[in-house]
């Protein structure tokens, strides 16, 4: 007596709808490896920078990304001092350390 409801591949199919893409990857068309990349901590202070990949640990990725650090989020690096890297992200000022800020390639964003 229970039907079994469509999933959202079926109905995507049923409605001929594409599923969107995943914008991180298609948001720049300049392949990874023609890029000039440089980690947070090379980055001078005021730079506006753009995240471009996150080092492969699996501890400091996920909590670089719990704090905002995705692929293609803008930053700008405010000050570098004692050990700590403070960035403006989103609005919000976030201090990570050293150990963390050399784990964010970023490239600079062009006016």
């Amino acid at each position: 007596m229970t039907e079994k409801l469509p999933n959202t591949i079926t109905l995507l199919r049923l409605y001929r709808i594409k599923p969107m893409s995943d914008p991180t990857s298609s948001s720049c068309p300049i392949p990874l490896a023609s890029r000039e990349t440089i980690s947070l901590l090379e980055a001078r202070c005021g730079e506006k920078l753009r995240v471009v990949n996150l080092k492969r640990d699996c501890a400091a990725s996920a909590r670089l990304r719990e704090l905002g650090f995705c692929e293609s989020a803008e930053v700008c690096k405010v000050v570098a001092q004692r050990g700590a890297c403070i960035c403006l992200l989103a609005g919000t000022r976030i201090a990570i350390g050293q150990d963390l800020a050399a784990h964010v390639l970023v490239e600079r964003v062009r006016r």
